[in-house]
């Protein structure tokens, strides 16, 4: 449904899918329902109980039976992605295959990732999923071949880490799907976070996602480094430019952090060279509103509107595709 735009109908689907299995949930919990059962059934009873629990159980922040919005659909999407790609990369190991198991192992740190920033609250056990399968991404990443595929693994890893210490809040979007309320047109079509219908306010959420601490954050600092040196090691024995430019951009970034600015000034630029030498605008862009924020944190404000008036340059060549 919602590929042919008609996300009422595909809320609608998921609504009565889950309704049915919260019922099941709720007989699971009421043992005492079950008790004309004849005893010669309670296995099966048992096992289909111990099913829907783990439905509910694996659902948890993806259920809303009284309002679903769009981020409800896109987290159950999410945790059946998780699923899927757990089961990747069991086979992809099985196989021996080592390139296939290390994407497949991206995906699924990318899609925990994804799961941790959708939910409204804080979850410990989300957290400590998508963690384990950054690890998991990063072992097999480093046991690759040099290769681009390899630096870029390592970067990615990287910026996951990243990400994981502070997601973004989604803005979350009620779409009330009452019959006849809405025209399916007018539904947004898309499943991307921030993404609005025009029909009604987007409710406010704070993030509740706790803030690491000082050892955790320098913890994540240190893998980080290491992961992007790495794949700055494979990119330049490959001469990669590409991937040069985004680990020495990303090393600014944890520069930057502990605000060593003059050393996170040097990487930008020399990230801006290496996206020069194939010209890469998006890059370009990238890096040069990086380098104009770098300068703006120390007060240089001429030097800081030059390179954003250089990223607006750039991304005059991109906007199209963006």
């Amino acid at each position: 449904w919602s590929l042919r735009g008609d996300l009422k109908q595909a809320l609608q689907t998921v609504r009565e899918d889950y309704s049915q299995k919260y019922q099941a949930y709720q007989k699971c919990t009421q043992p005492q329902q079950n008790q004309s059962v004849s005893s010669g059934q309670d296995d099966s009873i048992d096992a289909k109980c111990a099913n829907d629990l783990k439905a509910q159980v694996d659902y948890p922040q993806c259920i809303n039976l009284d309002q679903l919005t769009e981020i409800d659909l896109q987290c159950i999407a999410t945790t059946k992605a998780i699923a899927h790609y757990k089961q990747s990369v069991a086979l992809d190991e099985l196989a021996g295959d080592q390139m296939l198991t290390a994407k497949a192992a991206l995906n699924l740190a990318k899609a925990s990732v994804n799961l941790v920033a959708q939910a409204v609250t804080a979850n410990t056990a989300n957290r400590n999923h998508a963690q384990s399968a950054i690890q998991t991404a990063y072992e097999h990443a480093y046991a690759l071949p040099d290769s681009h595929d390899k630096a870029f693994a390592l970067i990615e890893v990287a910026h996951l880490r990243q990400t994981l210490q502070s997601p973004p809040v989604p803005k979350r979007q009620i779409i009330n799907i009452a019959p006849d309320e809405h025209r399916a047109g007018e539904l947004s079509r898309g499943f991307l976070v921030g993404e609005k219908s025009t029909q009604d306010p987007p409710l406010s959420i704070k993030n509740t996602h706790p803030v690491p601490s000082v050892s955790a954050q320098q913890t994540v600092r240190k893998q980080n480094y290491k992961a992007l040196t790495q794949a700055l090691k494979v990119a330049q024995a490959l001469e990669d430019h590409r991937a040069i430019a985004y680990a020495k951009g990303y090393l600014a970034q944890l520069y930057a952090e502990q605000k060593r600015y003059p050393e996170a000034i040097q990487l930008t630029r020399q990230a801006i060279f290496y996206a020069q030498q194939r010209f890469n605008p998006e890059l370009l862009y990238r890096w040069e509103r990086q380098l104009g924020q770098l300068f703006e944190r120390q007060n240089k404000f001429d030097a800081a509107m030059a390179a954003y008036q250089r990223a607006i340059g750039y991304l005059q060549n991109v906007r199209q595709s963006l």
